[in-house]
């Protein structure tokens, strides 16, 4: 029982989820006797392990028994994916080779520093690369626009 309401957003609800499916599964419970909606189900001798109705807790306590008994573990989707350099990626390549037009530097921009960041490129690096692709790229652009005028 807990100690007091927990609002029910959808995370929570999730997570709620997560910790009855855990605890089912260690208790060698019947998995489909667990959730709000299986309320109707009596409780029996046989299916009723441990239960004090004077004892209540509040919801961060079986936060901390799942974070404990079953540790959340990220499942990577590729495991190329850390030795990958984004900034060999064709798309990354024409981007940051072709002049920037005006009204479109900034998306050019954060695109680039994000691919920077994301192939592990230290910060120094990745500005000394950004002010070089500004004098080459947006600079130009900005000269060639200026003479169309």
């Amino acid at each position: 029982m807990l100690s007091q309401a927990v609002r029910a957003t959808p995370k929570v609800r999730v997570l709620f989820t997560a910790i009855q499916r855990h605890m089912t599964s260690d208790l060698q419970g019947d998995p489909h006797a667990i959730g709000v909606e299986r309320i109707f189900r009596t409780p029996t001798e046989s299916n009723l392990v441990y239960f004090e109705s004077n004892q209540v807790y509040d919801f961060q306590t079986f936060i901390d028994w799942r974070d404990i008994n079953h540790p959340l573990v990220w499942d990577r989707t590729s495991p190329l994916f850390d030795a990958y350099d984004i900034m060999n990626h064709p798309a990354i390549m024409r981007l940051y080779n072709q002049d920037a037009e005006i009204g479109k530097r900034e998306a050019s921009c954060l695109t680039l520093i994000l691919a920077m960041k994301f192939s592990g490129w230290p910060m120094d690096r990745a500005m000394a690369e950004m002010e070089r692709w500004w004098h080459e790229c947006c600079f130009k652009t900005k000269i060639r626009h200026s003479q169309a005028l």
